[in-house]
């Protein structure tokens, strides 16, 4: 991580990212460009998105 030197005087509070990954071949209904076109809550909708969101939650 990079912090800009007029900022690392301020406390950096704990924090941790996780990215879930889908391979696009996995979700085998449609292309990129046709995932790209979706809203936050259509991708939500999709069951392998849904599964990874339920993995993500049972490890907080």
């Amino acid at each position: 991580m990079i912090i800009r030197p007029d900022f690392r005087e301020l406390p950096l509070y704990d924090f941790i990212l996780e990215f879930k990954y889908l391979k696009l071949a996995e979700v085998k209904l449609m292309s990129g460009a046709e995932l790209k076109k979706l809203s936050q809550t259509e991708l939500e909708t999709l069951e392998l998105v849904k599964e990874k969101l339920a993995e993500a939650k049972q490890q907080s």
